[in-house]
């Protein structure tokens, strides 16, 4: 129901539960990380359909066309294990923080950096993105 989905601000958890089954969250992960490993072109398709609503399309396609795709291309073997599955079987949902006050939405312009903690722990996050600046996350707890 998209007219409710946009009234309520929230695709409702039983339609994304639907997404997940179906292996939407996975279409572009290689079946040896638990997607479907869908070409470009399959992908492209079920885009086509998810367009029926925006706010599906727009999840599932942030999910997987930046969220999860610098894992795909640049992550090392153990993040892909790591990652991959839960973000596959949307367990977990990928997001990217693009939008800074400098780039605007310019990715190759982006100085935001995460750096692991010293201890291992945590991530220490430089920089800031429109109207939240990092240095508004309590310090006593990780930013991501």
């Amino acid at each position: 129901d998209s007219a409710k989905i946009d009234r309520d601000a929230k695709i409702p958890a039983e339609t994304l539960n639907g997404l997940k089954e179906l292996g939407l969250f996975g279409v572009m992960v290689p079946e040896e990380y638990g997607g479907l490993g869908l070409t470009n072109t399959v992908y492209a398709r079920l885009a086509e359909i998810t367009s029926l609503d925006g706010s599906i399309a727009v999840t599932l396609a942030a999910h997987q066309a930046i969220g999860l795709k610098g894992i795909l291309i640049a992550g090392t073997e153990a993040q892909k294990q790591k990652y991959l599955p839960k973000l596959a079987s949307g367990e977990h949902i990928a997001a990217f923080c693009l939008t800074e006050p400098g780039s605007g939405s310019d990715a190759a312009s982006i100085q935001t950096r995460a750096v692991l903690s010293e201890d291992g722990t945590h991530y220490l996050i430089s920089g800031s993105k429109v109207r939240q600046s990092v240095s508004q996350f309590p310090k006593n707890k990780p930013a991501l």
